[in-house]
């Protein structure tokens, strides 16, 4: 009986989230040395009978995916760990790509016309911090400006106005993340100097703004900071026996987290036995573990363009698992049912559907990082 009255409570739930995602919602991901494409559900599911379009061939190295607003090109992140460059290909079969900067961290303007990155002189992974630059390029003509000098891993805002950064590192390894005006530069919301913070993302209303103060004696994971009070946000996200790691994601009504925790390894200061993805509430009241997950190479795990289902990589499930790719699962937010679609994925990304305006701090503000 009490399933019986789950099931109606979650109906209309599951009935909206079943419904068709946009045109435009696809599915990318890197397996067997191929970059495959194919449309997906709201749910993120692939569409019934839809069968996956082998793009080109993938990059030796480390490749991170990013979809254009649009779902037709995607920004790719290729580094073999001397150099890093971002190339764009059009997401069709036998593409080429076309190399657009020595850099790292793409990330489109909502509209698809620009893209934010962190240029790297001549793509030389081992220059120092001071020589990092955010940067904006306008995709049609190529033209690129210098948003902010010593300034990397830029994030835009769901409304195009705001980008969230961070600033170099100094000679003790910290430096303040910021937000800044997409057009201007100018420094909008700051906090203090953090060690090595990264990661940092916006909320899709732009309310929140998430990122990492990387440490490993102690373990440390993300904090998230309300730009409309200029706080952090001071709640028991993480459960007892477990270290907070990055934050992956909100889901598109804000109410869900996407979190990575890690179980510490009490022999080895500084590491851990393994990693778990959780889904979260935004009130820190409602935890619930999805399964084994990773922290890196960030983010690992994404919503589903209906906010209600996840995407995430685990380790392999195979024999010999540590030489192995990882998995690519789904999973409900409302139920346990996880679901492998694709074994062998080093890497994925779909298109977000992120919409809603920014909210914008009212004021300059440093904040320090109470928890």
């Amino acid at each position: 009986m009490r399933r019986q009255i789950l099931l109606l409570l979650l109906a209309p739930i599951l009935t909206w989230s079943c419904t068709r995602a946009d045109a435009s919602s696809r599915l990318a991901y890197l397996k067997g040395g191929r970059l495959w494409v194919t449309a997906i559900e709201a749910t993120g599911k692939p569409n019934a009978g839809a069968r996956p379009l082998r793009v080109c061939r993938a990059w030796s190295g480390e490749t991170r995916l990013v979809w254009s607003p649009d779902g037709k090109s995607l920004a790719i992140e290729h580094s073999d760990g001397r150099y890093s460059g971002i190339s764009l290909l059009e997401a069709k079969p036998n593409s080429a790509p076309r190399k657009v900067a020595m850099g790292a961290d793409p990330s489109f303007s909502p509209g698809g016309a620009h893209l934010a990155f962190m240029r790297i002189p001549g793509g030389d992974t081992s220059v120092s911090d001071d020589k990092l630059d955010a940067c904006v390029i306008e995709l049609a003509t190529a033209n690129t400006r210098v948003l902010r000098r010593q300034a990397k891993e830029p994030f835009w805002s769901s409304d195009g106005t705001m980008i969230a950064l961070v600033s170099t590192l100094t000679s003790d390894f910290s430096a303040p993340v910021l937000v800044v005006d997409a057009q201007s530069g100018k420094v909008s919301f700051q906090t203090e100097s953090l060690v090595n913070p990264i990661h940092p993302f916006l909320s899709p209303s732009g309310r929140y703004l998430a990122f990492e103060p990387h440490t490993s004696r102690p373990l440390s994971g993300s904090v998230i900071v309300d730009l409309r009070t200029g706080r952090f946000l001071r709640r028991d996200f993480c459960r007892r026996g477990y270290a907070q790691g990055p934050l992956q994601g909100f889901s598109s009504d804000e109410r869900w987290l996407l979190w990575t925790w890690r179980v510490p390894d009490p022999n080895n200061d500084g590491s851990w036995l393994r990693e778990e993805l959780w889904l979260v509430s935004l009130d820190a009241k409602a935890k619930h573990r999805t399964g084994r997950g990773m922290g890196e190479p960030w983010p690992t795990g994404v919503f589903a363009p209906d906010g209600r289902h996840i995407l995430w990589l685990q380790p392999s499930v195979k024999r010999h698992r540590d030489q192995q790719p990882p998995d690519l699962l789904w999973a409900s937010v409302s139920d346990d049912e996880n679901v492998i679609l694709v074994h062998g994925v080093s890497a994925f990304a779909i298109t977000s559907g992120r919409t809603g305006t920014s909210v914008h701090p009212a004021s300059m503000a440093t904040v320090r990082p109470s928890r």
